[in-house]
């Protein structure tokens, strides 16, 4: 499921329950336009996600960050999510490698 998100009429962004069965079990993916950032949308984004969650009957979310998106750790942190893992190079950033973290979530 993926929905775009508005406010005061504009696209702000997306957010995304990833429903596909695998060993990893169910994603929350979303993404936030840089000027719409610091309004608090994230944290309900991430909410609906986790109740679409449950009404399917999931009892665990996943998801991963890079580790210069520290407002993103900090409300996943906040809201519960354990980080289980660290990839050295998850992405590369204006020529540089980053780190990227793995998160996940009983419900």
């Amino acid at each position: 499921m993926l929905t775009a998100v508005e406010a005061d009429g504009e696209f702000v962004g997306s957010a995304g329950l990833h429903l596909t069965p695998g060993a990893l079990g169910p994603g929350v993916g979303y993404w936030i336009a840089p000027w719409a950032r610091g309004h608090g949308l994230a944290p309900g984004m991430l909410v609906a996600c986790e109740e679409l969650a449950r009404r399917e009957a999931y009892t665990v979310l996943n998801l991963d960050v890079r580790s210069t998106q520290e407002r993103a750790i900090q409300i996943y942190e906040e809201s519960g999510y354990v980080r289980w893992g660290t990839l050295p190079r998850y992405a590369r950033v204006a020529g540089e490698y980053v780190e990227g973290y793995f998160y996940t979530k009983n419900l």
